[in-house]
């Protein structure tokens, strides 16, 4: 965890009195999160809040956060049924977390030279091992389809990897004396059939191995460039149809696509409260309507 003032270099007092003042406040974020940040920095809350304490502001880049797909695929997720929860079930995962922080020893008063870090992932670790044993979850992966190809392309990357695995298998064979796969000669029938080879099975004497196996791989690099040469056809025929739709777009929607070839992008504004002569708005439908007014009268 980094704390976003020391990363930014910007270390100016959060709170202050009439007296005294001190940096109280504090943003943390995950190491994989500070690449995208993009500025930190304070406000005065005397314009808003009339807090005594300064106002943080942190301002993040994101450049995937408009993509489809945001996930990875094959990522793994874990989620938590909540609604499933009882009273008893709370109870039992309270317990379990005081009981998991006396056992890593998790200061309860600030009064120690531990860091800050150390201790919240003391915190984190108790929290995450009590919700797994008490609170049902399941871990799923997800899987997106963006990269897949025809069904032909993907029935020849099998056939691919099968006669690797037989190359594979056979060489182990003479290499350490071991047991030939039963299903090895069902496998080479399999591929025989489907793409009409003539692979021999393997042979009995190792003096035959170099030509069964120089056989074989000139049958692997025929499927290798009927593979390659599908999927080069099917990513013709994307890149086809997204350079037609972007013509399309330029003929009914100049302007929009200008805006987008030049990152000409109004950024939203956000207000969080309105400060009136004598009340401070912080409801957000109370907002909207007293921005609509003012700009109605």
């Amino acid at each position: 965890m980094y704390d976003l003032a020391n990363y930014s270099n910007n270390t100016h007092s959060t709170w202050q009195s009439t007296r005294y003042q001190n940096r109280i406040d504090y943003i943390w974020a995950d190491d994989s999160l500070i690449p995208y940040l993009h500025k930190f920095e304070l406000d005065n809350s005397l314009s808003s809040t009339n807090s005594d304490h300064q106002i943080l502001i942190s301002t993040w880049k994101f450049p995937f956060a408009i993509s489809k797909i945001r996930n990875k695929n094959r990522c793994k997720r874990r989620t938590y049924n909540y609604k499933s929860m009882t009273k008893e079930n709370w109870e039992e995962f309270t317990n379990q977390v005081k009981t998991n922080m006396t056992d890593y020893q998790v200061p309860t008063t600030t009064d120690t030279t531990e860091s800050l870090e150390h201790t919240w992932h003391k915190i984190d670790t108790c929290i995450i091992k009590a919700a797994l044993k008490h609170i049902p979850n399941k871990k799923y992966t997800i899987k997106n389809f963006f990269h897949t190809f025809t069904p032909k392309a993907t029935q020849l990357h099998n056939d691919l990897k099968t006669i690797g695995h037989i190359l594979h298998r056979v060489k182990k064979y003479f290499s350490n004396n071991t047991t030939m796969p039963n299903n090895i000669q069902s496998l080479i029938n399999q591929i025989n059939i489907t793409h009409n080879f003539n692979i021999k099975l393997p042979p009995h004497h190792q003096s035959d191995l170099a030509t069964w196996i120089q056989e074989t791989k000139l049958c692997w690099k025929t499927l290798y460039n009927a593979r390659n040469l599908e999927n080069a056809q099917h990513l013709r025929k994307h890149i086809n149809i997204a350079t037609d739709k972007r013509c399309e777009q330029l003929l009914t929607q100049p302007t929009k696509m200008i805006n987008s070839i030049l990152n000409r992008h109004k950024e939203p504004v956000h207000f969080h409260n309105i400060k009136t002569d004598s009340d401070i708005i912080t409801d957000h439908k109370q907002i909207k309507q007293h921005i609509s007014d003012h700009f109605n009268e």
